[in-house]
C-alpha cells in the first residue's frame, strides 16, 4: 500500500476577499425546528448582507460522493443584521456566516443556539486566508474541502490552493479526485488554523482509513469528524472484575503519553488494567466505535482486508470487531482473534482471514462484514498494552456509508 502524503505549504494572513451581496434569503423545509439571531461584526457593526448556509452535518460525505450540495438552507441579514429560517429539516446541523472577511462556523448548531427563537446573538471574527500547496503521488486531484462546511478550494494545474477567509477553528480536510462522475474521496487527519502556522503535513491513504495515531490526545478519533460519536472507550463494571489506575477513571486524557520510540515524537494510548481473579469473563481495555451516520451504529467494512496498528505490553489480547448480522439479530455478534504482546514495539495486521465468529450461528466475517459497529481488544488477566497509528486497511472513508 502507498501512503499518500499532503505537504500543505500555506501562509495564514488576515485577508479577506468575499464581499456581501443583497441576495434575497432561501426558502425552507418543512420542519418545525428554525433558527434566527442577529449577527454583528467584529467590531461590533451591523453585519449586513451576510450569507448564511445551514450545512448537513450527518450526511456531509455522502452528499458529496452523490455530486450533491451540503447546504439545506440559505439565507442573508437584512440591513439590521438579522436573519430568519423558519424550518429545517435536520435534526443535526452546522452554521455557517460569512460577510466580506469575517466569518462564523459551529457544528451542531442545534445545540449551539436557542431554536424558535429570536434572542441569538452571533458576533462574527475575522477571517484567515490559509492558501499554499499540495504534494500528492497520484492524478487529478479536483478540489480540498473542508469537512461539514461549505468552504472548498479548486486545486490547480500547479497544485496550489486557497481559502481567502477561514474562521479560527479545527478542520479535517477531505480531497476529491476525478470527474464530477467517478467521485472518490480522502480524507486526511484534522488540522488546525492558525495564524502562527506556516507548514502543515497531512498524511492520508488511498486505500485505508487512518482510525487514529492520538496525536490530539482525544478520545475522539479520526472518524468522529466524518461519521460522529466515535470514541475511544475502556470498560469496567461494578463486580471488581478489573481496576484501572484512577487517573484514568478522573480524566481519560492521562492514557495518553509521549511515544518511548527512539527518533519518534507525538503520543500513543497506554492502558494498565488488574483483572479480579474471581472473574473469568473477558474486558475490554480499549475500544473504539466506528460512530454514528444517518443514525446507523454499524457500517460497512466488506472490503477490508485487515486491521493493522503498532503495539506493546504483556499478556494475550483479543482483537475483536462488533458485528451484526441476521435481520432477526437483538445483540451484537463479535467475530475475533488473538495477538501476543510484549514489551518490544511491534507491527500488527490481523487479517480477515484470521477471524473467526464467537457465537453459535456460524455466521461468518464475510456474511457479517456489511455491518460492523466498532472493534476493541480484552483480555482475561492483568495486562498493559501501549497502542498507536491504528489502521483499518482495504476500505476508504466513503465505504463506511455503502
Amino acid at each position: 500500500m502507498k501512503a499518500i502524503i499532503y505537504s500543505l505549504i500555506t501562509s495564514v494572513l488576515l485577508l479577506g476577499a468575499f464581499n456581501c451581496t443583497s441576495n434575497v434569503a432561501g426558502t425552507a423545509s418543512e420542519t418545525t425546528n428554525g433558527i434566527s439571531a442577529k449577527v454583528s461584526m467584529p467590531d461590533g457593526s451591523v453585519a449586513k448582507n451576510a450569507t448564511v448556509k445551514i450545512i448537513d452535518n450527518k450526511n456531509w460525505l455522502r452528499r458529496k460522493k452523490e455530486g450533491n450540495s451540503v447546504v439545506i438552507h440559505r439565507a442573508h441579514t437584512d440591513n439590521s443584521g438579522f436573519f430568519n429560517i423558519d424550518s429545517i429539516d435536520l435534526s443535526h446541523f452546522n452554521l455557517q456566516i460569512i460577510c466580506t472577511n469575517s466569518v462564523h462556523f459551529v457544528t451542531n448548531a442545534q445545540q449551539v443556539y436557542e431554536l424558535n427563537s429570536d434572542r441569538n446573538h452571533i458576533t462574527l471574527q475575522e477571517g484567515l486566508e490559509l492558501s499554499g500547496e499540495i504534494s500528492i503521488d497520484t492524478e487529478n486531484p479536483g478540489s480540498l474541502y473542508l469537512f461539514g462546511t461549505d468552504f472548498s478550494s479548486h486545486i490547480d494545474e500547479h497544485n496550489h490552493f486557497s481559502f481567502p477567509a477561514l474562521p479560527h477553528s479545527q478542520f479535517t480536510p477531505v480531497v476529491e479526485f476525478g470527474s464530477p462522475i467517478q467521485r472518490s474521496y480522502t480524507v486526511a487527519p484534522p488540522v488546525q488554523t492558525d495564524p502562527y502556522i506556516t507548514t502543515v503535513t497531512i498524511e492520508s491513504r488511498s486505500n485505508s482509513i487512518l482510525v487514529d495515531n492520538f496525536n490530539d490526545q482525544s478520545p475522539t478519533s479520526f472518524l468522529h469528524g466524518i461519521l460522529g460519536n466515535s470514541y475511544w472507550y475502556v470498560v469496567s463494571d461494578d463486580q471488581g472484575s478489573m481496576v484501572l489506575p484512577e487517573s484514568i477513571y478522573d480524566n481519560f486524557a492521562t492514557a495518553f503519553v509521549p511515544t518511548d520510540r527512539a527518533g519518534e515524537d507525538g503520543y500513543i494510548l497506554d492502558v494498565e488494567f488488574s483483572i479480579n481473579q474471581d472473574y473469568f469473563e473477558r474486558f475490554a481495555l480499549f475500544g473504539v466505535d466506528l460512530g454514528i451516520e444517518n443514525s446507523s451504529m454499524y457500517h460497512n467494512l466488506s472490503d477490508m482486508t485487515g486491521l493493522s496498528f503498532r503495539a506493546k505490553g504483556s499478556g494475550i489480547i483479543t482483537v475483536q470487531f462488533i458485528t451484526k448480522s441476521g435481520e432477526t439479530a437483538t445483540i451484537p455478534y463479535t467475530h475475533e482473534t488473538t495477538i501476543e504482546l510484549n514489551q518490544e514495539w511491534s507491527d500488527f495486521t490481523v487479517s480477515v482471514a484470521e477471524l473467526f465468529p464467537n457465537h453459535e450461528n456460524g455466521v461468518t466475517w464475510q456474511e457479517a462484514s456489511h455491518e460492523v459497529k466498532g472493534f476493541s481488544f480484552l483480555s482475561t488477566e492483568n495486562s498493559e498494552m501501549s497502542i498507536d497509528e491504528v489502521v483499518v486497511e482495504g476500505v476508504v472513508v466513503s465505504d463506511l456509508l455503502e
